[in-house]
């Protein structure tokens, strides 16, 4: 929404820049025009994106983000629940490429490179199942068991389902009944 927010106060400062400069051709002013236009459509389609990923309806999630990357590619919003989206579909490699991107266009994107981190965790758990499989028996994989294990508590730490406000709220009003 503040990324938004913006948008619109530096696309009107522009406007009124060139309106009040008297030079505003009529083509500056249909491209500005289209800016907004656009701007609006990404910030509606950002309302239902968002509203289809918390109702769990990711892969229709999954196609409306993507909609929004093709009209503004540098999207973080986008991006980063399109990481988040294809995470949650089981698309680790993907979600990476779009955890990425976003710290790449916002380096202060805390959440993504959380979320990047945990891939990149997960990865390194495969391989070292991989090696753990096709290693020479005789092999001590007493660290490498001991990382595998360090690995699966996290994961298993993430998975644990905070409850949902409703869920906090239902709890609340079966313990009052």
């Amino acid at each position: 929404m503040l990324d938004f927010r913006r948008q619109m106060i530096g696309l009107f400062v522009i406007v009124g820049f060139v309106s009040i400069q008297g030079c505003a051709t009529t083509r500056e002013f249909d491209t500005a025009k289209a800016e907004i236009v656009k701007i609006e459509e990404v910030e509606r389609m950002s309302g239902k994106a968002e509203m289809t990923y918390q109702a769990g309806q990711y892969q229709k999630s999954k196609k409306m983000w993507e909609q929004i990357i093709e009209l503004d590619p540098t999207n973080v919003r986008a991006l980063y629940r399109l990481g988040n989206t294809n995470f949650r579909l089981g698309d680790v490699e993907q979600a990476r490429d779009y955890y990425e991107q976003t710290v790449e266009i916002s380096p202060r994107y805390a959440k993504a490179h959380y979320n990047l981190a945990v891939i990149n965790l997960v990865l390194a758990g495969q391989h070292f199942q991989f090696y753990s499989a096709t290693t020479d028996p005789t092999t001590d994989l007493g660290n490498v068991t001991e990382i595998l294990g360090e690995i699966s508590r996290f994961k298993a730490a993430q998975n644990k389902a905070k409850p949902t406000r409703l869920e906090r709220l239902a709890e609340q009003l079966s313990g009052k009944i």
